[in-house]
């Protein structure tokens, strides 16, 4: 015969306790044969002394309570009750006709009220089963709030754990920004000191050139001399807008052209008294390691320009343009002049001036183009970088 295998244990279920209250010994007994038989674990007591002694809170599940007993009666009981344990379900079970009576037990906490004699006890039952139901419900709600609370408690401490860690992070942030801003003022006004010192060396220098073309009786030594200061002077202007500007990490150079321009022109004004200067510059910021040999190659060109292009007039028209496409910027210096001769050109040109606008050229990494039409014009592309 197969043999059936071993069930597992059921897990045994706690029998409800219940404390029953009454002075009658017959519907005392009665009641309790009928939930002995239903399951429970039942007490019973003759009285409201009897039930106080016997009871201690969370030792019953839930209380029937008679109303008219000797001594002390179930509304005092109730209420005794109620002090020790506030939420124990109390179903009140009383002959009693009077309606005050039973709202009196529902204001003192009664859960139900039952009238004897109870006809089917499976009333009692289900009133019971009810009650306990309705208690269980209430715990579940009660642990549940109480769960609840702790998690709030719990994560309103992690919240405030969390923001105090932020504070302290802001915090040092902000002196760490403090600290940062405090470290660049001080870089700037070094840089700014540095400029100011480079840009006044520059025009010591320029001061030293300039006292010796005056002491030289070489024509040729002068104008070269003067020509160094020029570019010395080219140099310096760059250290001085850095020095003025707010932006150290580059100058505005279209303002730069109209300076130097200006410059250059007032430097060869014994030359000509009447060329006109006009500029067509967009908006355009260059590095100081950009600024620099694009500064000299337009001292070369516009030197170049006055020295060579009015020869044997005093009137002229000198164009200056800058614009910027992309990452490219396009210089252009244009006179009205009497033009370069048509076999010159700038590569193998021995003139020192041309060669330093080649070599800056490259240096730049762009490229330079001559037109040869109603004067000159010399086109530099290059590079913009910041």
């Amino acid at each position: 015969m197969p043999v059936d295998p071993p069930q597992s244990p059921q897990p045994a279920v706690a029998q409800p306790r219940v404390l029953c209250v009454d002075d009658e010994p017959t519907i005392l007994n009665s009641i309790d044969a009928f939930l002995d038989d239903a399951g429970y674990q039942v007490t019973t007591a003759g009285d409201g002394l009897d039930a106080l002694a016997r009871f201690s809170p969370g030792r019953f599940d839930i209380l029937l309570l008679d109303l008219r007993m000797p001594g002390m009666n179930g509304l005092e009981t109730l209420s005794a009750i109620r002090k020790l344990d506030p939420e124990v379900p109390v179903i009140v079970v009383s002959g009693t006709g009077n309606i005050q009576d039973v709202i009196e037990a529902l204001r003192l906490g009664a859960w139900d009220f039952l009238t004897k004699p109870i006809e089917d006890l499976a009333v009692l039952h289900h009133a019971i089963r009810k009650c306990l139901e309705r208690g269980r419900l209430l715990r579940e709600n009660r642990r549940y709030r109480e769960s609840l609370e702790e998690l709030v408690e719990e994560r309103t401490r992690t919240l405030q754990q969390t923001n105090a860690l932020l504070q302290a992070e802001i915090a040092e942030r902000i002196r760490a920004e403090e600290a940062l801003k405090g470290s660049l003022m001080e870089k700037e006004v070094l840089l700014k000191e540095i400029h100011h010192r480079v840009k006044n060396n520059l025009q010591i220098i320029s001061s030293l050139l300039s006292l010796q073309a005056v002491k030289s009786d070489d024509a040729g030594s002068s104008t070269a001399l003067r020509e160094s200061q020029n570019r010395v002077r080219t140099m310096a202007l760059v250290h001085e807008k850095l020095y003025r500007s707010n932006n150290l990490a580059g100058i505005d150079f279209a303002e730069y052209l109209r300076e130097l321009a200006t410059f250059l022109l007032q430097s060869y004004s014994q030359h000509h008294h009447d060329i006109t200067l006009n500029f067509h510059c967009q908006p355009l910021t260059l590095a100081v390691d950009t600024a620099i040999p694009c500064g000299l190659l337009v001292n070369e060109l516009i030197s170049n320009c006055l020295k060579h292009a009015y020869a044997q007039r005093s009137t002229g028209i000198l164009e200056v343009g800058l614009a910027q496409d992309g990452d490219m910027a396009t210089l252009i210096i244009r006179d009205n002049g009497k033009g370069l001769p048509p076999e010159l050109s700038l590569d193998g040109v021995e003139s020192l001036g041309l060669q330093l606008v080649s070599h800056l050229t490259r240096q730049l990494g762009g490229t330079i183009t001559v037109e040869r039409h109603n004067g000159t014009a010399f086109i530099l592309r290059f590079q913009a970088k910041q």
